[in-house]
């Protein structure tokens, strides 16, 4: 069975629309200015329950490479 995540992201696709990072001509290489510009931000603890770190913001980046 697919993901909730994978239908959408087959929504998307078949509307055209780029669904990773890379479409984007982000590299891995830049994930971590992404992570530094979300501490600068102050968006170090992200979601309703606020468990979403920094660490785990890296994480999601680099699975949307």
């Amino acid at each position: 069975t697919r993901s909730t995540a994978e239908l959408f992201r087959g929504l998307f696709e078949s509307l055209g629309i780029k669904t990773k990072l890379s479409d984007y001509g982000v590299t891995a290489d830049k994930i971590e200015d992404l992570v530094k510009a979300l501490e600068e931000h102050g968006q170090t603890a992200l979601s309703e329950s606020r468990k979403c770190t920094l660490d785990v913001s890296r994480k999601i980046y680099q699975d949307a490479l």
